[in-house]
């Protein structure tokens, strides 16, 4: 066992007395003076003052160094010195006692004060916590808010303040019992899915921690049942009206400076780009704003954001790593990125999972092999003078709304666009909800299908139905999801400058083959006849670069008809076949492509005379749902009326088969429904009761 030495601290007149050190070693007290001699020892009695001077002055006599008054001076001021070293031994333990008890009383404060300690999905622990009469979520960091509600409930209690020590000491106890002994439990920002995808919250993010309630029967304003986390850059959300004018989208299209060739697509695509922001389940494209100086784009970003997704940051800049743009992705549900000249492939990569939602880790702070793990689909965008995005995974994932220059005589002062939009964002989000129920109703009560699927199905499936609800004629919005589609392949081809030479080198040709070394010569060639600079970073350098340079951009160049294949000779070597689709073919397969998306098959809304709970007759007309004006807008309504969605009787009615009687009224079955050959490619058609595809004995809405 180690033995403890205590050193006691010696002043001055110690010193001039010839005496260099004096300290404790277990029971044995050494006295050291200002020669070599070896120390003056003695019995040391911890808790006998009087008793240990004796023997030292003892020691002292014998040892013949000093005389009897030197002897005697020093005994006199090693006592003090000793009574003051107790004394702040005693001090020093007393404290530390204290502060053990003050922890353990914080904890018993916590415990009292909190409804539970629990972890999220990434184990994170997390503190549900009664304040002002609502329940708070607090992450249980050693900083930030829950850190400061335990300072201040302690104080409040015990008329003391707590020092660090033990506000940290009792921060450790109670992650432990998060992480140990609390449940798991699902967090969200901001917008979150409920009982099964039938109900939405969207989190106001309030002081009274209230979210809206979206069903296909309505919105309210309620607590959640779900758990939202909060960062400290989010703002609350006005309360949503539920009156509101019919053109208040068209005021709020007024703000923005939406422009190019296809001003109206890009309205329309824009739109349902915001209302499908408030699914959080379907990945949505990344919105690229390329444009001029003076444009707007940076109004436009930060006005979509605020409208979503309020914030004290409404735009944010590309960080230099990872872990940085991992944070800035998870604290943000909508994250806009201002004027950005290019971006790097590291980023294009990790926003292309973000998108579409993947899992991502950084290590955690202060440790060496810990992970945070973040899951997220991020509703993101960017905007720039040229189109940042050159890689072909990521220009595959966006929505290009083109931005041009605003008119001097159209300028508007900036504090001006502001007031209209506070004036008019609760009618604006109240009408959005509103969409976001009919959305829901349509969804719920039947099963969308597309005959073939774009990129970004998902989101070309729910714009689709978004277009509808606002009253907007049947493949709107994809005819226009389309045309931006084909915008995405013009962008790609311009950026990359393989493509724009392979593009130049089969001007001439119908048909090449050869290596990759060989294509790569043939392609300088066309290059510097390009101005295009094979010094460039862009440009490969290698024929295996130049390989997967091609594979980046061969479904794009097969867009606009030529296609590459890779095959081997007889001697194993790989070759690279170009050729062009033919003329006539390759128009064939465009337009059957387009037709055949654009009027893909689209499971009909379920009519009125398939009826609500109440039984309807001619007299008895379905109860009507007016609470919300968008629910009773839904252009060429699936009855012709302005009813929402009803609901689905037991029986199946009209069934336009020929061979009904092969129908088992007696089972749950679900009933894939036609008559004949299978009908060919046409408009989607919510009332094509050919291609209802539902439950019976199901009610839905």
């Amino acid at each position: 066992m180690t033995t403890m030495i205590h050193e006691f601290p010696l002043n001055d007149e110690i010193r001039e007395l010839g005496f260099s050190k004096v300290c404790a070693n277990g029971k044995t007290l050494l006295v050291y003076n200002s020669s070599d001699l070896p120390p003056i020892q003695c019995e040391y009695y911890k808790n006998d003052l009087q008793a240990t001077i004796n023997d030292l002055r003892q020691a002292l006599i014998e040892s013949g160094h000093f005389d009897n008054k030197t002897i005697e001076k020093f005994l006199v001021l090693l006592s003090q010195v000793w009574v003051k070293s107790v004394e702040e031994e005693q001090h020093s333990r007393d404290e530390e006692e204290s502060s053990l008890s003050q922890a353990e009383r914080i904890v018993q404060i916590a415990e009292g004060k909190c409804q539970e300690f629990f972890v999220d999905q990434y184990r994170t622990p997390y503190s549900a916590v009664n304040i002002g009469g609502h329940t708070e979520t607090l992450p249980l960091n050693n900083g930030g808010r829950f850190k400061h509600w335990l300072s201040k409930t302690y104080y409040e209690l015990e008329e003391k303040v707590p020092n660090a020590e033990s506000i940290s000491n009792a921060l450790n106890v109670l992650k432990a019992k998060a992480d140990f002994d609390g449940n798991s439990k699902e967090m969200n920002l901001r917008v979150a899915s409920y009982n099964n995808k039938n109900e939405i919250y969207y989190d106001l993010t309030n002081g009274e921690w209230e979210a809206v309630k979206i069903t296909s029967e309505g919105w309210s304003i309620e607590k959640a049942p779900v758990i939202f986390k909060r960062y400290s850059n989010q703002q609350p959300q006005v309360y949503p009206s539920e009156q509101y004018p019919d053109d208040v989208l068209d005021k709020f299209m007024q703000l923005l400076n939406v422009s190019g060739d296809n001003v109206e697509d890009h309205k329309l695509l824009l739109t349902c780009w915001i209302v499908a922001a408030f699914f959080p389940d379907i990945p949505i494209p990344v919105l690229m704003l390329p444009g001029e100086q003076g444009g707007g784009k940076s109004t436009l970003q930060e006005l979509v954001k605020m409208l979503v997704d309020p914030s004290s940051i409404r735009t944010l800049i590309f960080p230099k790593d990872i872990d940085a743009l991992i944070q800035q992705l998870a604290h943000n549900y909508i994250g806009f990125y201002d004027n950005i000249s290019r971006i790097p492939d590291w980023i294009s990569d990790q926003l292309c999972r973000a998108v579409t939602g993947s899992g991502f880790s950084k290590r955690r702070l202060y440790t060496d092999d810990d992970d945070v793990i973040y899951f997220f689909k991020s509703r993101l965008g960017f905007n720039g003078i040229n189109m940042a995005a050159t890689k072909a995974d990521l220009l595959d994932r966006g929505l290009i709304i083109e931005l041009k220059r605003i008119d001097k005589k159209e300028q508007r002062e900036v504090t001006d666009i502001w007031n209209k939009f506070e004036e008019i964002r609760p009618k604006l989000l109240g009408y959005i909800l509103d969409i976001v129920v009919k959305v829901l109703g349509i969804i719920q009560a039947i099963s969308v299908k597309l005959e073939e699927l774009p990129r970004m199905a998902d989101f070309a499936k729910i714009g689709e139905i978004i277009s509808r609800c606002m009253g907007n004629p049947d493949n709107l919005f994809l005819q226009a999801y389309y045309k931006n589609i084909t915008l995405q392949t013009e962008a790609l081809l311009e950026s990359s400058h393989v493509a724009t030479a392979i593009v130049k080198f089969m001007a001439d040709k119908e048909i090449w083959k050869g290596s990759a070394t060989d294509l790569l010569e043939r392609l300088v060639d066309v290059a510097e006849s390009l101005s295009i600079s094979t010094m460039s970073k862009l440009w490969p350098k290698s024929p295996n670069i130049l390989s997967r340079k091609l594979n980046e951009v061969r479904t794009n160049l097969r867009d606009i008809g030529i296609n590459i294949e890779r095959q081997k000779d007889s001697n194993t070597t790989r070759i690279i076949e170009i050729t062009k689709i033919e003329s006539n073919k390759t128009e064939k397969t465009s337009s059957q492509s387009s037709q055949s998306q654009i009027d893909a098959p689209l499971e009909p809304a379920i009519r009125d005379d398939i009826e609500d709970d109440n039984d309807c007759t001619d007299d008895k007309p379905c109860k009507k749902n007016t609470q919300n004006h968008a629910q009773n807008q839904l252009s060429d309504d699936i009855d012709g009326k302005d009813d929402i969605i009803p609901t689905v009787r037991e029986e199946l009615l009209e069934i336009p088969w020929e061979n009904q009687d092969s129908i088992d009224h007696n089972t749950n079955a679900s009933f894939d429904c036609w008559h004949g050959d299978p009908p060919k490619p046409k408009p989607l058609d919510f009332n094509d009761q050919s291609w209802w595809q539902i439950k019976k004995g199901e009610n839905k809405r």
